[in-house]
């Protein structure tokens, strides 16, 4: 339920154009983390506990595995991977190349590494557990790996990886293709990496994480005044230390999820979890508790932009993603939720929340209606056409229209903002002279009448002939299936001769036979004068002037037809029968 609209922006609730489910074993297993490449394929990552099903085949994890799955743009699977050993694995991050070659950092925990997959036999891959990023080609074949002595997030531009290794001390590095070092330095402070990303020129690169009071890199150093904090490193591509910021208090620790993302124009966006009211970006950002996720902005140069907030009862943040030079997150949100300054009901079950801001820090577009009993909307990419993949975990996932399945799945969810669903309910206007039922006109509808809830037959257009009087609604179905219901109306004059006050407006002869006039007490402009079958149907749609107008109806099947008049800013129906 939408309590509150956004203004100059769209709160929708999405149908979703294609969505693939995996019937899961475990609510612990979960896709985290996607991203697409320059063919408009996606992969979701995750973890996998238990089994699931993909493609018709049962896959079984030892402990955590983490699971790698690739989709095609319709959403078909073209091959999965499972990284396994005797305990429990870790995915760390993930990043592709331009010749689709995907760079999956994990930590192996256990004895006997091993790539399980589709269309491949297993193959152990490394000795013993450690860190590690792994590298399979645009098919699925393993290429190699790179041994790390630490968790790595990844990023790549331009044929060089670069990396932030450490969870805490961390060193950025850039290296080669093959993992060979390029450029290495170190920071002091960060003690809960949380990313690193590259500027769409490839000059910038910007590293994340949590710091407790200081951070310095090179000559570089910032302290905070407000405790703990977001540390951001920027370098040069070739490791020289721009900058540091701290923004504070905005704490980032083992527990709180974090993201990262270049901006379009080489700054850089941050959405954290945090408990902490601050003043960012001229905002102040001051919510419910723990329980809310920020939204940072920096430009180029270090500057504050903007900040924005979500609030709710039970907020994680997920994902950023890019929609053009639009700043797209992806949230999780549970009961009342504020998001800009739009209220939201998200219900017990927790929902995924999708919010795009422009540039600017403007919200333009919100979407929370995918929600299950237990839900977590964790990986996110946009297509090159502005379709948003989702990639996640729920029990009895549903949307606003329909459950979608029953039961436990991963899922990848496909849907784009012109998908959006009924968000205005309809309303009926008139009277015994005719219905018509009014829009929000955003989508073409199917129409359904009803008079005391049951269905006419043959009604099926935005306006109906009552015949009977009695209380009458109608319903309005959208091209994705998803419907709304008007307000009912008493019909109670059905038979009476209905004429505008005072006589305003007279049509004779009637019943008509091959011509008819219309006449009425002129106002200032021309009057709009439109008439419909009685299957609400339009017959005639023109403009009337000097108080007359006269129609030819010797070509009309006999019948009733109403008549729509609008004149001086009011709108009155009334009924016409032809007859021989």
């Amino acid at each position: 339920m939408i309590l509150a609209a956004l203004s100059g922006s769209v709160v929708a609730q999405t149908q979703y154009d294609h969505l693939v489910a995996h019937t899961a074993t475990s609510t612990f297993s979960k896709f985290n983390d996607g991203s697409r490449d320059a063919a408009g394929n996606t992969y979701m990552l995750g973890i996998l506990r238990g089994g699931v099903e993909i493609d018709g085949t049962s896959v079984s994890s030892i402990e955590d595995d983490v699971i790698v799955v690739k989709y095609d743009p319709e959403g078909a699977v073209l091959w999965w991977r499972t990284l396994h050993t005797s305990w429990f694995d870790f995915l760390t991050d993930h990043v592709l190349d331009d010749a689709g070659n995907i760079y999956v950092s994990v930590f192996m925990n256990g004895n006997s590494p091993t790539i399980s997959g589709s269309g491949m036999d297993d193959l152990p891959f490394m000795p013993n557990a450690g860190h590690v990023v792994v590298v399979f080609g645009p098919d699925g074949v393993y290429q190699g790996m790179h041994a790390v002595p630490q968790p790595t997030w990844i990023a790549y531009s331009g044929d060089t990886l670069y990396r932030l290794v450490g969870s805490s001390g961390s060193i950025i590095q850039a290296t080669d293709l093959e993992g060979q070092v390029l450029w290495s330095v170190p920071t002091q402070g960060i003690v809960s990496a949380r990313g690193i990303v590259v500027s769409d020129d490839g000059a910038a690169v910007y590293a994340v994480g949590g710091i407790s009071t200081s951070l310095s890199c090179q000559d570089s150093v910032a302290t905070s005044t407000n405790g703990a904090g977001v540390g951001v490193v920027k370098l040069s591509n070739e490791g020289t230390c721009e900058w540091v910021r701290i923004i504070a208090p905005a704490a980032i620790n083992s527990f709180t999820r974090a993201a990262v993302l270049a901006r379009a124009d080489g700054g850089l966006c941050i959405a954290t979890e945090n408990g902490s009211a601050l003043t960012f970006g001229g905002s102040t950002l001051n919510g419910g508790g723990s329980a809310q996720g920020h939204v940072f902005n920096l430009a180029a140069d270090g500057s504050e932009l903007w900040g924005a907030a979500v609030y709710s009862s039970a907020t994680d943040v997920y994902a950023l993603a890019r929609n053009g030079s639009d700043i797209c997150l992806l949230t999780r949100v549970q009961n009342q939720a504020t998001i800009g300054d739009s209220i939201i009901q998200a219900g017990n079950a927790r929902s995924a929340a999708l919010v795009r801001y422009d540039a600017g820090g403007e919200l333009q577009f919100l979407d929370v209606s995918l929600r299950g009993q237990t839900h977590e909307t964790s990986a996110m990419t946009v297509l090159d056409d502005g379709t948003y993949v989702l990639g996640g975990l729920a029990t009895g996932l549903r949307n606003t229209c329909d459950t979608i399945f029953h039961g436990t799945a991963l899922y990848r969810a496909a849907f784009t903002e012109e998908s959006a669903l009924v968000t205005n309910p309809p309303v009926i206007t008139g009277d015994a002279g005719g219905l018509e039922v009014i829009t929000d006109g955003a989508v073409p509808y199917t129409y359904a009448w009803f008079h005391v809830d049951e269905l006419i037959p043959g009604a099926t257009q935005s306006i109906h002939v009552p015949t009977v009087n009695g209380p009458y609604h109608a319903t309005i179905t959208n091209p994705w299936g998803c419907s709304a219901s008007s307000n009912s109306i008493m019909v109670t004059s059905v038979g009476v001769d209905e004429a505008m006050p005072n006589g305003a407006l007279s049509i004779y002869p009637l019943p008509a036979t091959d011509r008819v006039t219309m006449r009425w007490q002129e106002v200032a402009g021309t009057a709009i004068v439109q008439v419909f079958d009685a299957m609400g149907r339009q017959l005639l749609d023109t403009q009337a002037g000097g108080g007359t107008y006269a129609m030819d109806v010797s070509a009309w099947p006999e019948g009733t037809y109403i008549v729509r008049f609008a004149s001086g800013g009011m709108m009155h129906h009334r009924r016409m029968v032809v007859r021989r």
